[in-house]
C-alpha cells in the first residue's frame, strides 16, 4: 500500500511540473508573438507590453464577440494572448492578440481593450 501511495504522489508531482512548464511555454509563445506584433505595426503598435498571459478562449479577453479580423482569417487558432501595453498615444490599456495558422502560413492580429487587465 505504501508503494502505491508513493507512486501516486510521484505521478502527481510529475504531472504538476509538466503543467507548469506548459503554462510557461504558452506565456513565452505569447511574448514572442507580442514582439512580432510590435515589429509589424509601426503606426499603431503597442509598446511596453507587460503582464503577458496565454488564454484559451477569446471569451477570456476583453472583446464581446470574436473580432472580425479573426473571423476572416483562415486556419486554426495557434495562440490567444492578452497583456497590458501602452497605446501609440501613451495610454495604458489591455490588448488581446492572436495567431492563426493555415499550413505553413500564419496571420496575427490584435484588438485594444478599454481598460487594463487585472492580475
Amino acid at each position: 500500500m505504501k508503494k502505491l501511495v508513493v507512486g501516486l504522489v510521484l505521478v502527481f508531482v510529475s504531472c504538476s511540473s509538466y503543467a507548469l512548464s506548459e503554462e510557461e511555454q504558452g506565456n513565452k509563445d505569447c511574448m514572442e508573438l507580442a514582439s512580432r506584433i510590435v515589429a509589424g505595426n509601426p503606426k499603431k503598435k503597442p509598446s511596453n507590453i507587460i503582464d503577458v498571459a496565454q488564454i484559451f478562449t477569446w471569451r477570456a479577453s476583453c472583446v464581446g464577440e470574436v473580432p472580425v479580423k479573426m473571423k476572416k482569417a483562415l486556419g486554426n487558432v495557434k495562440n490567444l494572448c492578452r497583456a497590458n501595453a501602452n497605446t501609440p498615444s501613451g495610454d495604458k490599456k489591455g490588448i488581446f492578440y492572436w495567431e492563426m495558422a493555415n499550413g505553413q502560413k500564419s496571420s496575427i492580429g490584435f484588438e485594444w481593450c478599454e481598460t487594463e487587465f487585472e492580475l
